[in-house]
């Protein structure tokens, strides 16, 4: 039985529509920037139809047809899409957009102070569908030029040191391509007051440097002054000896042999004359 015959024999009854199905004209995955038709199919055609669009549940505007064109396609047209006719509406289908990483980004923890000789991890933030795949780690070297210093999403300095101040940044990948992060300037400042163990950085600027390698030649190597270590000024001993045999009778062997001039101490030994026989 045909819609049409139906509505030929009384224009009171009631037509029952159902919507069959929904398609995508893509049968591969769709990617950012790709242009793609949503077709909605029915039992039935009738004249002048109107199709209802949603996506996640909330209606779409303007396109009253079959046909629902949707491009070029961007990360925010993912979501689940249907469409209804009259009291019929079609199972949802989900519409993924793949797209390269974007929104890359570094963040530090432990902030916004640390310790000296304590952990810092470096942590490779970005956007992707798929999920990124691989993410590698760089240190600039030059206004051109970085060195890598490693994979994961992760980079952890197991003792950061005033050394370590560079600028940093990280590239995270997928199937679809890649995208690096801005550079991140960290400079690690050691106490001037007390630069033991427990000695705490100054500050910990760490932020985000869109300038890119041309920063590089402003950023200032702080690092911390070293302190050469101070030998104790030797003692002058005094003694008062009667006789030379005194002399021999109080010296001893030396404990420790001397190697180093600066480290012999100096005697001032003051000989009286013998007393003249009587």
């Amino acid at each position: 039985m045909h819609c049409q015959y139906i509505l030929q024999i009384s224009l009171l009854t009631l037509i029952s529509l159902q919507v069959l199905s929904l398609k995508l004209n893509e049968n591969g995955p769709v990617k950012k920037r790709d242009n793609v038709i949503l077709a909605c199919t029915s039992t039935c055609k009738l004249p002048q139809m109107e199709f209802l669009w949603f996506k996640d549940g909330r209606p779409l505007s303007g396109v009253p047809g079959g046909q629902y064109p949707l491009g070029p396609l961007s990360p925010n047209d993912t979501g689940c899409y249907s469409c209804a006719l009259g009291q019929g509406i079609s199972t949802p289908i989900l519409l993924d957009v793949r797209y390269a990483p974007r929104d890359v980004s570094v963040k530090v923890s432990p902030s916004p102070e640390v310790v000296n000789g304590s952990r810092l991890t470096m942590t490779c933030s970005n956007n992707a569908n798929p999920a990124a795949q691989t993410y590698i780690w760089f240190q600039r070297s030059g206004p051109l030029t970085s060195l890598r210093l490693g994979m994961g999403k992760e980079h952890t300095f197991k003792e950061i040191d005033s050394d370590d101040s560079g600028l940093y940044f990280c590239m995270a990948q997928n199937a679809l391509g890649s995208q690096n992060s801005t550079d991140l300037e960290c400079i690690f400042r050691i106490s001037p007051f007390n630069d033991g163990p427990g000695s705490i950085l100054g500050s910990f600027p760490c932020h985000s440097s869109d300038c890119g390698a041309q920063h590089l030649h402003k950023k200032n190597w702080n690092r911390a002054e070293k302190k050469l270590p101070t030998k104790q000024v030797p003692q002058i001993q005094k003694s008062t000896l009667s006789t030379p045999e005194d002399i021999y009778e109080n010296m001893r062997r030396s404990v420790k042999p001397i190697t180093d001039p600066d480290d012999m101490n100096y005697a001032e030994l003051n000989i009286s004359p013998a007393p003249s026989p009587m």
